[in-house]
């Protein structure tokens, strides 16, 4: 890998981290028009956006690709409430 490659890499992973720290500060802190979330909403917000970053795998966002991810984050919740209420019988 070349040392532009390197540092290209590098300056993406920085600004996908300020995103979601300025996300987390949008979360923790609010606006005037919104109120701060709860710590577990925040991580739960948090971990649903890392999810859709790590789903995009550097592809740019579009409509379907954002429907897609949500189809399989629903089946991904059902496959785990399935296992959940099997695992009670």
């Amino acid at each position: 890998m070349s040392g532009a490659e390197d540092r290209r890499m590098v300056t993406e992973t920085i600004t996908k981290t300020n995103e979601m720290v300025a996300f987390d500060d949008y979360l923790r802190f609010g606006t005037d028009d919104e109120s701060p979330k709860r710590d577990t909403s925040r991580r739960a917000y948090l971990w649903t956006a890392e999810l859709f970053t790590r789903f995009l795998n550097g592809r740019e966002l579009t409509p379907d690709l954002a429907r897609e991810f949500i189809k399989e984050l629903t089946a991904q919740v059902l496959i785990s409430q399935m296992s959940v209420n099997l695992g009670r019988r």
